[in-house]
This record gives C-alpha cells, structure tokens and sequence, in this order.
C-alpha cells in the first residue's frame, strides 16, 4: 500500500507521467499477486533409482509438496533434494502454471534415475 501511495503522489506532484505510473502499478500489482491455487487431488510423486541399488519413492499431496520441498520452520530444516539437479523451484513454478504428467526425467550417465510427476 505504501508503494501504491508513493506511486501516486509522484504522479500528483508531476514527478512521473501518467503512463509511468500505470507502468509501476501494473508492475507493483504483479510483483504483489498471490501465486495461483493449486487444485486439490493432485500429487507430485518424485522417483529415485541410484545405480548403487538406492530406490526412493515419494508422493505428497500438491497442497502440502511446495512446504515439503522448500523445508519450513515446522520440519525443523530445509529438504536436501540439490544433490538431484533437480531445479525445484522451476517444477513448482510448472505446477502453478498448471502442468500435469511427467515434468522431469533425468537419466545420468551412471545409471542413476530421477522422475518427478505431477497426477
């Protein structure tokens, strides 16, 4: 709200045009929109086969996968899923955009395997 008032004040003391103010409203309005609900029912299932024999299998519920992957001070410390090069923010960023189905298959050259699926 301060930054909105700023904004118009600017606009009001002729410091900035009216096209510049619309500009930086329009940005400050989508800096400030919440990110898009993720539907209820889906899941994101991650899959995790080494070649040393280490299978993984994960599935949570979507609305609970962003606090599970990004840690949160009720689970005391942050998830470890960097040693995957798995980009997790881009996979959240595809599960609000509204993907479905298979968003990652990585194959290493030492036969590892990582899946990640959003159903």
């Amino acid at each position: 709200m301060k930054e909105k008032l700023e904004i118009l004040n600017q606009l009001e003391n002729k410091e900035i045009t009216a096209q510049e103010a619309e500009e930086r409203l329009a940005t400050l309005r989508a800096k400030q929109a919440p990110k898009p609900a993720v539907k209820n029912g889906k899941s994101l299932k991650i899959f995790i086969q080494s070649n040393d024999g280490d299978v993984v299998n994960v599935q949570v519920p979507m609305l609970f996968a962003r606090t599970f992957l990004k840690g949160s001070k009720h689970f005391g410390k942050k998830v470890d899923l960097e040693g995957l090069d798995v980009d997790i923010e881009a996979v959240l960023d595809l599960v609000d955009s509204g993907e479905i189905g298979e968003l990652v298959n990585i194959k290493s050259s030492d036969g590892d395997t990582v899946r990640v699926v959003i159903e």
